[in-house]
């Protein structure tokens, strides 16, 4: 990520930040071991965030990335959580104190210290913040095997093909060895013709151990019609040549490229919108698609779904947003066309995993980490 990028999330972390802590009660702020507890927490948390996503892998001591981790993802998801709760608290506020002074709600009569109580208020969210923190802390690694079956109506070279989808590892601060251990285990239980690697398999806090692991479960996969994989948004951030990763392990990259599998089908894997691509029908052209055949579309972000079904795409496969995730869907919902699962759009099917983990953070909920199969039948 670039320093200006990192800029721009630091000064928001720290708006958001003051938010909060001038949303406590005044008696908090002014003074005493309250206030003092309250800068430590608030300032650390900051701290532990901004080195994890400007010089984590220069952080020279394992238990120091260990305690950064682990802190940063707490304090990110409280922090989160903890402002959409005071928000709202300002929003219901704001709107019930209007509508007592147009006369909406005059019978009502609500005590000031009873019901607007801030000291309430606080600790509730705080312990409602850290509650739903801890279970996401470990529900992140309660990783799913998703199954979808679909059917082409369109004639191909085989009867049925076997996908295997992985998006969203974010190799690096977000993952621990538990999320390595249990991913190579959930794979080795889906018996895959093919399998596509939807982006962001790495991201800017991938060190060279999590390269290795991440080598080792590619190697002990053999698809029969091979392996793919799409950039995502953050992959190309990380240390290194992540084209010649994936080439030394056998893994064919797609950049606006087309390939033909089991004899006739035709996989399309997109680049990211933040490279530069070609548009859905330009990609048609070059690559001289026939759409009489099947036409699977592998991309990061769940994009262009309704212009990819008018020009003959029958499936399209994607990751990026993380599933449902409470607080991220009020931002991740405005900007993709899908969050999660399946959905019809005229005859094209669009698949979009919650992926296996999350950018530099170790936290689900409600949303499961999961891998993908999908299952295809063609034919009339």
């Amino acid at each position: 990520m670039s320093g200006y990028s990192i800029f721009l999330i630091l000064i928001a972390v720290v708006g958001l930040t003051l938010f909060i802590y001038y949303s406590y009660p005044r008696d908090w702020i002014q003074g005493g071991y309250v206030r003092i507890l309250l800068i430590v927490y608030h300032a650390s948390g900051v701290l532990a965030m901004a080195l994890i996503f400007s010089c984590y892998r220069r952080i020279p001591f394992e238990w120091l990335k260990w305690l950064v981790v682990r802190w940063g993802t707490m304090y990110y998801i409280v922090g989160m959580l903890s402002c959409f709760l005071f928000i709202c608290r300002l929003v219901i506020k704001k709107a019930f104190w209007m509508l007592k002074k147009c006369g909406k709600m005059e019978r009502i009569t609500v005590k000031q210290n009873a019901f607007w109580d801030k000291r309430i208020h606080s600790i509730l969210f705080l312990v409602l913040s850290f509650g739903i923190a801890m279970i996401g802390f470990y529900h992140i690694d309660d990783t799913q095997i998703t199954e979808y079956n679909i059917h082409i109506p369109k004639v191909a070279a085989v009867e049925e093909l076997d996908i295997l989808l992985i998006a969203d590892l974010h190799a690096g601060s977000g993952n621990w060895d538990s999320t390595y251990d249990t991913l190579e285990e959930k794979i080795a239980q889906v018996k895959a013709d093919v399998v596509l690697l939807g982006g962001d398999i790495f991201d800017e806090t991938t060190l060279p151990e999590d390269i290795d692991r991440v080598g080792e479960i590619l190697d002990k996969m053999d698809p029969v019609y091979g392996c793919y994989y799409v950039y995502g948004n953050h992959d190309d951030y990380m240390a290194g040549d992540v084209e010649a990763i994936f080439h030394r392990k056998g893994v064919r990259v797609l950049k606006d490229e087309a390939v033909t599998i089991a004899g006739d089908i035709q996989l399309l894997g997109r680049l990211d919108p933040m490279y530069e691509h070609l548009g859905i029908e330009e990609l048609i052209e070059v690559h001289r698609l026939d759409t009489n055949k099947p036409i699977l579309v592998l991309q990061h972000r769940p994009k262009e779904l309704k212009a990819l079904s008018k020009v003959g795409c029958d499936l399209s496969m994607s990751g990026h947003t993380h599933g449902f995730n409470i607080p991220h869907f009020l931002a991740i919902g405005i900007i993709s066309e899908m969050l999660y699962g399946i959905r019809d759009y005229d005859d094209m099917k669009a698949i979009v995993t919650s992926g296996v983990a999350a950018w530099g953070f170790h936290y689900k909920w409600p949303a499961c980490s999961e891998i993908v199969h999908i299952n295809i039948t063609f034919g009339e």
